[in-house]
């Protein structure tokens, strides 16, 4: 599964194009972070960690995920509450990032 995320043309924000079909809109909040709109009505909270460089998202059903810079290769890797990860990269072509997400 992968997820792919754009800039906004108009105003501010990304908007992340689900392999499901569904959509999600990100924007600045006003605590310093970034608030995802999830399509099935639900939000996530992504602030920066203060110690170790990476991001902490606190999502409404209340787990959270940690994302870090990887050692090599480029991209972010992001571990889940649940085991999971998901891997990050910019697009050679068309610009936005490409998410890909691991199934255990």
């Amino acid at each position: 599964m992968a997820s792919r995320t754009y800039k906004n043309l108009f105003g501010d924000g990304y908007t992340t194009y689900h392999s499901n079909g569904s959509k999600s809109y990100t924007y600045n909040n006003l605590f310093g972070g970034k608030t995802t709109y999830h399509s099935n009505g639900t939000k996530s909270h992504t602030y920066k960690n203060a110690f170790d460089g990476g991001y902490t998202t606190y999502h409404d059903n209340g787990s959270k995920s940690r994302t870090y810079n990887n050692l090599f290769g480029g991209g972010k890797t992001t571990y889940h509450d649940n085991g999971r990860k998901s891997h990050t990269y910019k697009n050679t072509f068309g610009g936005g990032y490409t998410t890909y997400h691991s199934k255990w």
